[in-house]
């Protein structure tokens, strides 16, 4: 394991104009392997034929059983109705056990590091439902470099959209929250449910036609986030460490870690998810930030630990941290963050935060701006957002070193998953922040509209069209930006 060494996106140097390389790219391009910088169509080329051998059928006995659910099940009627042979056979071909298990590497090697949700060590297909295997073969579909494989995957976007959203386990009914035990098999059930619906939403956002892209926008997402809601805050946080560390029960002490850990993650994502329509499309946010009532995501060797020895070795270092024995929720991080001059115990909590979690903070912000530049001007409020973009720079650029905890960013071929994903380019999300924010200060073309009043000013929003699939709206502000040659002190 190597440790994630000091770069330009996570150590932007004081000196010289602030380029923002991957969002520039990420604006201007289409499709999950160029957008995210799942690496180049070379490398991933060479990963997949190292790490995808054709595999035995006992292998994945099980995967093909529960695929054959899908095409011959009598749970499927109003999707299998109809099917010519040809439609089956081809159903058959794309999820055969030899693509479904090409599919998960190239899931694995190229996806997961930008959607660290999974616990992959102990992910075994056999113990996951065929809805979420297929979801998640989708998305590996599209980051192979065989053109074949990418556009049949394409073609049945829409039959598994309607099969998953199906599921009766992808329910709004809340699930009772407890203060004893965890009702596993439930709350696993619906989060398999909702990982599946959420690979969907993604693979529709990223490579769907226009209509699918407006779908997954503004009517499966809203799915998605009722769904996450119906998990009550007492499930989606750790608590006190001490109840995994101290009891005698090793591995189901692991066990319920890896599942509150995936909650977490997965609820953590939504948010994210609808903040990126909110950055990129300008679409009004769906969920709020006292919703943030969550725990913050561990340590990445905590979460991706091999065995329960390893995962106990982890916890005791975490739950060692500052930040470790006080388990702030992230709307509190998000209420320390807006201090005007937060104290030396919340700065510690502050610095030893994960990238994953200083992304979420700096991701929030744009839910301030955007209410922000939506409504009536507010000082109060613009003091606000002042606040936390500089005290999230201030903690980014000092974090505390983790010594065990650190996280990677670059990994062996074999151990592609454990690297960090665009996380990592937080800073330049926070930069974007800060450039929304001050638009008006930078003069940037047209988008400094507002209309006057006697009582102040009503803005029109940081972009001009509302709820546009296009992001070039956003690529040209960054463009604008990058020709402004603006240094680190932007605020």
């Amino acid at each position: 394991m190597i440790a994630r060494p000091p770069s330009p996106a996570t150590r932007p140097s004081s000196i010289g104009p602030v380029r923002l390389d991957f969002l520039e790219k990420f604006t201007s391009t289409h499709g999950m392997a160029s957008s995210f910088d799942c690496g180049s169509s070379r490398d991933r080329k060479r990963i997949m034929l190292a790490l995808a051998p054709a595999p035995s059928p006992a292998q994945l006995s099980t995967p093909e059983r529960n695929w054959n659910a899908v095409s011959h099940g009598s749970e499927l009627p109003s999707i299998t109705t109809g099917w010519t042979p040809l439609t089956m056979m081809l159903c058959y071909r794309f999820f055969s056990p030899s693509n479904l298990d090409k599919y998960l590497v190239s899931f694995w090697s190229f996806w997961h590091p930008n959607w660290p949700v999974f616990h992959k060590p102990t992910f075994d297909p056999v113990d996951y439902p065929a809805r979420l295997l297929a979801s998640m073969a989708l998305i590996g579909a599209c980051l192979v470099t065989d053109d074949c494989d990418h556009g049949q995957s394409l073609f049945w976007i829409a039959a598994v959209e309607e099969w998953v959203l199906s599921d009766p386990s992808f329910s709004e009914t809340p699930i009772p929250e407890s203060h004893g035990e965890l009702d596993e098999p439930q709350v696993r059930s619906r989060l398999n449910a909702l990982r599946a619906a959420y690979c969907l939403v993604l693979v529709q956002s990223w490579e769907g036609s226009g209509s699918q892209k407006l779908r997954a926008r503004r009517s499966r997402f809203t799915q998605v986030v009722a769904v996450a809601r119906s998990f009550g805050p007492s499930i989606l946080t750790h608590g006190d460490l001490n109840k995994y560390t101290w009891v005698n029960d090793l591995h189901r002490n692991w066990r319920i870690f890896i599942l509150k850990e995936e909650l977490i993650r997965t609820v953590t994502f939504v948010f994210l998810l609808d903040l990126g329509y909110v950055i990129f499309n300008n679409t009004p946010p769906r969920m709020m930030m006292s919703e943030l009532d969550i725990g913050l995501a561990c340590p990445e060797p905590c979460f991706q630990a091999v065995d329960a020895e390893a995962w106990l070795f982890s916890a005791k270092a975490w739950s060692e941290t500052y930040l470790g024995q006080r388990q702030p929720s992230m709307s509190t991080i998000m209420e320390v963050v807006m201090k005007h001059v937060p104290s030396s115990e919340e700065w510690k909590i502050l610095k030893q935060m994960t990238s994953l979690n200083f992304f979420t903070v700096a991701s929030a912000f744009y839910s301030l701006i955007f209410h922000h530049h939506g409504g009536p001007s507010s000082w109060n409020q613009a003091t606000l957002i002042r606040h936390s973009l500089r005290n999230w720079r201030q903690a980014w650029l000092s974090r505390e070193p983790m010594g065990s905890l650190q996280e990677l960013e670059h990994a062996m071929l074999f151990e592609g998953w454990r690297k960090i994903g665009f996380m990592r380019y937080a800073m330049e999300f926070w930069y974007l922040g800060c450039i929304v924010y001050k638009r008006t200060e930078y003069t940037l073309g047209s988008r400094c509209n507002s209309r006057q009043g006697p009582r102040g000013s009503f803005n029109k929003g940081f972009l001009e069209s509302y709820d546009n699939s296009d992001m070039e709206q956003v690529h040209e502000l960054i463009v604008e930006f990058h020709e402004m040659n603006l240094g680190m002190d932007i605020l």
